[in-house]
């Protein structure tokens, strides 16, 4: 989907619109995102699908949200998710799709934000393909707040079943979903 200035104008004169972007906004959505983007509408099919999807909340709509509020989230994820899981584990998932490699530094600036988030139980880092699984692990192996790594494509054809790695069980094991939210600690 994409909008022109002057779509947001009409938007905007009917009452409709979001904080983060407006039709003075200096820029509009690169095209080139168009990729990621898609790939954020699969994964979100993907938990629809799974039948464990409870609400989606889009990277455009986080950012116009945490400019509204008094204690917005530690960082503007690309999405979150709130899940339920067999109808008793609910939690709310940042959501995060990497494509390439970000630099080190970069990721370093995401940790130190991400480990003071308070309103999120649950990061899950989905990558274009399992190199960058083993690349984010190391550079998110300090990180105490619980995130899973997992390549995308596995990930949508088998959210609920898929054995991930996760930052609360170090090393090599692996788990799956309801294993994960049901270690997570509780607020």
């Amino acid at each position: 989907y994409t909008i022109t200035r002057a779509g947001l104008i009409c938007l905007e004169s009917c009452g409709e619109g979001l904080v983060s972007i407006t039709s003075d906004s200096r820029s509009l959505p690169n095209s080139r995102q168009a990729a990621h983007y898609l790939e954020l509408g699969e994964i979100r099919g993907a938990l629809r699908k799974a039948r464990i999807l409870r609400r989606w909340i889009s990277d455009i709509e986080l950012r116009s949200i945490n400019l509204s509020i008094d204690l917005p989230l530690a960082k503007d994820y690309d999405a979150v998710a709130e899940l339920a899981i067999e109808r008793c584990m609910e939690v709310s998932a940042g959501i995060e799709y990497e494509r390439t490699l970000k630099g080190s530094q970069r990721y370093r600036e995401i940790v130190k934000a991400v480990k003071d988030e308070k309103q999120l139980d649950l990061l899950v880092y989905l990558t274009s393909s399992i190199d960058l699984v083993y690349q984010l692990r190391a550079e998110f192996e300090e990180l105490d707040f619980p995130t899973v790594f997992a390549p995308s494509g596995p990930f949508r054809r088998n959210p609920l079943n898929l054995p991930m790695y996760c930052t609360l069980f170090p090393g090599q094991k692996k788990v799956i979903l309801a294993e994960i939210i049901s270690a997570l600690p509780r607020h």
